[in-house]
């Protein structure tokens, strides 16, 4: 059955008095679930407030690592452009000293030579064979000229295995992201990805929560008999409405 606004004249004092006893509990229900609704609607709006600030907080996570990568990355490719840039002029000047101590040193070699053979003609004619076969065996030590050539030091190792694994790549999703604790319940906003990668912004996987049963017991009747209300065989407060 169902309410009527215009009972009979034997069901109206019935119909009354089941009204006041809805009334009475209906009040209580209606102030209970306003206060609800309004604890509902500000947890809501706490919860888009928070949600934004860990947004605002993850897009500055990967824009600051993103920043440490491309110094990183930038810094190892320049010291090894530098490196090579500065060895090739290493050779190229050691080329040019090598051809520059070779030269002074046969200046050396002659000078001495030329001396010796000098002395040939101070020499007596006796003397003179004998001077000459000693400054044609002269070998002039040169030693005082010679030139440490230093060789360059090892290279050394430019790590950016800490920078392998960047945002918006499958790993590092997987592993700042998924692999939470938390991600289940807050996933990750759309991933922002580093300028030089040149792709657009990555989605984090939608993590698959709890299955919600779409079968549930059926919920209890807001309005029950009360005193006062029909109760003939054929009607009661809940066939009312």
């Amino acid at each position: 059955g169902s309410y009527d606004p215009r009972p009979s004249a034997e069901h109206v004092r019935s119909t009354h008095a089941c009204l006041r006893e809805i009334a009475s509990w209906s009040a209580a229900l209606k102030e209970s679930l306003e206060d609800k609704v309004v604890a509902c609607d500000n947890a809501t709006d706490r919860h888009n407030t928070k949600v934004e600030e860990c947004n605002g907080l993850q897009t500055k996570y990967e824009n600051v690592f993103c920043s440490y990568r491309k110094e990183l990355t930038g810094s190892c490719s320049s010291y090894d452009t530098c490196r090579s840039s500065q060895l090739a002029m290493q050779e190229e000047v050691h080329a040019g000293v090598r051809v520059t101590e070779a030269g002074r040193k046969a200046q050396i070699a002659a000078a001495e030579h030329i001396r010796c053979f000098l002395g040939v003609f101070e020499a007596s004619e006796q003397e003179q064979p004998q001077k000459l076969d000693n400054c044609t065996r002269l070998s002039p030590n040169t030693s005082a000229f010679e030139i440490i050539y230093h060789e360059p030091l090892p290279a050394l190792t430019c790590d950016i295995e800490p920078v392998a694994v960047y945002p918006c790549d499958a790993q590092w999703l997987t592993d700042r992201y998924v692999s939470q604790a938390w991600y289940a319940q807050a996933p990750a906003k759309e991933c922002t990805p580093c300028d030089d990668v040149k792709s657009a912004p990555t989605s984090t996987p939608v993590p698959e929560l709890p299955a919600i049963s779409t079968t549930s017991a059926s919920p209890p009747a807001l309005l029950k008999p009360v005193a006062g209300c029909p109760d003939d065989s054929e009607s009661s407060c809940e066939d009312w409405f």
